[in-house]
């Protein structure tokens, strides 16, 4: 959908969306499909956010088409980029240690 874009700030991804009186209502699959084919693809994406950013990014289209609201951009954050970061925990008796990993996202 040409109306899509996505915009980085800081560490977070936000979506915009373009609407007019043309724009369709907003579903998670399309979502989920603009943002893969977006530059942003290895952020991690809010997968818990969706429903909200849909409810609301669906309310704002309407108010435009009804005219309540002027055309322009809907803004919400669908993702963010996430640092590697590595934790080692050692025991007590320092016999044992246990490392944790988590993978970098996005950059």
């Amino acid at each position: 959908m040409e109306d899509f874009n996505f915009e980085q700030e800081d560490t977070n991804i936000n979506l915009i969306v373009a609407c007019n009186a043309e724009t369709p209502p907003l579903t998670e699959a399309l979502l989920i499909s603009a943002f893969e084919r977006s530059q942003y693809y290895e952020a991690s994406l809010s997968h818990e956010l969706l429903p909200s950013i849909v409810e609301l990014g669906n309310e704002f289209i309407i108010s435009v088409k009804e005219e309540l609201e002027p055309e322009g951009d809907f803004v919400h954050q669908i993702a963010a980029i996430r640092d590697g970061k590595l934790s080692i925990f050692l025991s007590a008796n320092k016999m044992t240690a246990k490392a944790t990993i988590e993978m970098v996202m996005g950059r």
